[in-house]
């Protein structure tokens, strides 16, 4: 139980850096920069769920299903 909460305890710690430092990064950088890292990682995304068909089926099946239910 101890090392439940210790280790429950430690990822928080490291979450919360994490969200610290990417904070930090995005408020050195222009917003143009930022657009076009969010433009760069969107491509990559895009890339891999093309080459994927098991992938794209699971995103249109989960896209379909969400709309659905926001019309309901």
């Amino acid at each position: 139980m101890k090392n439940s909460n210790i280790i429950s305890n430690m990822n928080e710690h490291i979450l919360e850096r994490r969200r610290n430092y990417i904070r930090k990064q995005n408020h050195q950088i222009t917003p143009k920069e930022r657009l076009d890292r969010f433009m760069s990682i969107q491509k990559k995304a895009f890339s891999l769920l093309m080459n994927s068909t098991t992938g794209y089926n699971n995103f249109i099946r989960r896209n379909h299903h969400n709309r659905r239910r926001q019309k309901e």
